[in-house]
């Protein structure tokens, strides 16, 4: 039974809507807490529907990795809460820091930082970020600017960098699991610096001291006997390496830049044949190679087509660079790609590459996908109503949507296009070719920007469908997405004014009550 708002209050129990009977067991989602909302206020019920924090927050949001770092997750159960303008932390249902604090964050899941002003004069100096594990201990004595886990480190990345004011900095090894500094191996510095390593035992470091513009190089080791890091004896460099570069794949180091790669086709076409003219031209090489393709077209015309600027596929050698004035360094691979369009007794086919599709479609047109081979929207008339049937190949004559839709809505974005048979819409990969939602529903439209997810409509109700998630239209206002709260997921519910609402989960509970 599906909810109405308005009939189905009486139904509520500890504040959340039970949309379904529940078929999970107690144990199986004991630890999984979901923000729940009271009126203004906000607490914490888990999946069954029983409240483990009252509502008594104005705002309650998870506590994920530092997103300045590349890496999004989770830590279990664990919040930020926000009352009169004040955060505190809470891990499930105890309170590790109370709401007493200007402004909490977290590093790399493992500390929480307290953000708070001295005065309010906008200089250096006028806040202080003080770091605590996450039971709510305080870590280090004085204030620091930034606390980073240093790369290549032999013990499992538990080596993290310091950079503190007033000559602090600092480097440690952090013991996870335990919540505590196993060792200070440097404190007291202007700065450490790590460089790359000599082998899985050794790390490279550059410290500077104080007062001092030139570090000294030492090497880092990890004595077993003594459960200890030790540094070698220091010596003085004059040059510090700046950039790490590979290849992506482990391969060997690359030097050049400014790399490109261009591909253009020239053709003689007359009524036997066209010939194509592959170049292929490298910056620092100065290479050229030249590779002919003649296709017998029997009359008809050809015609040279040119991707769009923002059409450019583009590929990226990893780099890791010191700072950002060393970007211009990336080794970056651009190739632009040219396509021949042919048009023989009023069909459509094309050469891409040494790729050849012969002319038997209706109406054919490029489509990027990705960063991928070039792919084709193409069309054939069916011989029975005469209407136009849509599909999609790619420039390797691959098949990937048959010509059997009456319509399909393609997104510059997400990899799920819109598809229509008749009056009935659905959702299909462009990559696969597979229906993500059947062709059953009366409407689907884009519900972000760049068409990465979708609000499903049958019969006034609505449901939510992207890549991952697909929930049919049961409910009485829209979503706009979704999130995860310790690998459970719930979605963003809407209400008739088009404002966040509170949450639901996949199995039909909602966590709010007005």
């Amino acid at each position: 039974m599906f909810f109405r708002r308005a009939p189905l209050i009486s139904y509520l129990r500890y504040g959340i809507i039970a949309l379904f009977f529940c078929t999970f067991s107690e144990s199986a989602f004991s630890q999984v807490y979901i923000p729940y909302r009271l009126n203004k206020l906000w607490g914490l019920a888990d999946t069954l529907g029983r409240i483990v924090v009252q509502p008594a927050y104005d705002e309650i949001e998870q506590v994920m990795f530092d997103a300045k770092r590349g890496r999004r997750g989770e830590i279990p159960a664990a919040f930020f809460v926000k009352r009169n303008g004040k955060m505190g932390y809470i891990q499930g249902k105890q309170i590790i820091m109370p709401p007493v604090y200007e402004k909490l964050y977290c590093v790399d899941s493992l500390f929480i930082i307290d953000h708070h002003k001295i005065n309010e004069d906008p200089v250096v100096g006028s806040s202080r970020d003080i770091v605590y594990n996450l039971r709510g201990e305080r870590l280090l004595a004085d204030s620091v600017n930034t606390i980073e886990v240093v790369p290549h480190a032999t013990d499992n990345n538990q080596l993290y960098s310091i950079i503190a004011p007033r000559e602090k900095s600092a480097l440690i090894w952090y013991n996870a699991k335990e919540q505590k500094i196993e060792q200070v191996i440097i404190k007291n510095v202007s700065l450490v610096y790590p460089g790359g390593h000599s082998d899985k035992n050794f790390l490279y470091l550059f410290i500077y001291k104080t007062g001092s513009e030139t570090p000294e190089k030492t090497e880092l080791s990890f004595n077993a006997q003594t459960q200890k890091y030790v540094l070698s004896p220091p010596r003085v460099v004059r040059d510090e390496p700046r950039l790490v570069m590979d290849d992506g794949m482990g391969g060997a180091f690359r030097s050049v830049k400014n790399n490109y790669v261009i591909r253009n086709f020239s053709f003689t076409p007359n009524p036997a044949n066209v010939v194509i003219t592959i170049q292929t031209r490298r910056s620092k090489e100065n290479r050229v190679t030249t590779n002919k393709l003649t296709y017998n077209m029997g009359g008809g015309t050809a015609e040279l087509k040119t991707f769009a600027a923002d059409e450019v596929r583009q590929e990226w050698y990893t780099t890791r660079p010191y700072n950002d004035s060393e970007m211009e360094k990336i080794d970056t691979l651009f190739e632009y790609q040219n396509y021949v369009k042919l048009k023989k007794n009023g069909k459509f086919g094309f050469i891409c590459g040494r790729s050849i599709v012969k002319p038997v479609y209706d109406s054919l047109s490029f489509k990027r996908i990705g960063f991928k081979i070039p792919h084709f929207l193409v069309a054939k008339r069916a011989t029975a109503d005469g209407k136009l049937k849509w599909g999609l190949i790619n420039a390797n004559s691959k098949v990937i949507i048959p010509c059997e839709y009456d319509e399909i809505i393609t997104s510059s974005g997400g990899f799920l296009w819109i598809v229509r048979k008749g009056s009935k819409y659905g959702l299909i990969s462009c990559e696969t070719g597979k229906l993500h939602v059947p062709v059953m529903y009366n409407k689907i439209v884009p519900s972000s920007e760049y068409a990465f997810s979708f609000t499903i409509m049958q019969n006034n109700k609505y449901g939510f469908a992207d890549d991952k998630v697909f929930v049919k239209p049961v409910f009485d206002n829209k979503f706009d997405g979704w999130l995860t709260f310790q690998n459970y997921r719930v979605l963003y519910y809407k209400n008739a004014n088009d404002e966040f609402y509170g949450y639901a989960d996949l199995k039909g509970f909602v966590y709010f009550k007005n």
